[in-house]
């Protein structure tokens, strides 16, 4: 029930392929390989004008997404990012097209180097 209720860290059968589900790149190889066998479901187009280097960021943005939305964003407000890897990054990008007027990175080193010289960031 909970996958169904969008709760997919709390799903029950993640992981467990006995019951048909599949979670590709975590517990199974998959995302690193140069071709796998996926379920017809995970299959999503992208839009004619987008790059194929775009759309692999598509599911990193999803996962800042999903955090942005659970704390909510409030426009003109002030968020934190802890660790600003590439899904850090991203989220922070998003952090601000959602109105967040300052964005805070928490990191170190070249993570941190990186976020700081983010131009779309300013």
């Amino acid at each position: 029930m909970n996958c169904l209720a969008g709760r997919y860290t709390l799903c029950e059968n993640y992981g467990r392929s006995e019951s048909g589900h599949r979670h590709y790149g975590f517990i199974s190889p998959d995302a690193y390989a140069q071709y796998i066998a996926i379920s017809i479901k995970s299959i999503n187009r992208i839009p004619a004008a987008m790059t194929f280097r775009e759309g692999a960021l598509v599911d990193s943005a999803g996962a800042g997404l999903h955090a942005l939305e659970l704390p909510g964003v409030t426009p003109g407000g002030t968020i934190a990012i802890i660790g600003v890897g590439a899904i850090g990054l991203i989220t922070m990008r998003l952090a601000r097209l959602m109105g967040a007027a300052r964005v805070i990175a928490i990191d170190h080193g070249a993570r941190l180097q990186a976020a700081r010289v983010t131009p779309w960031m300013y």
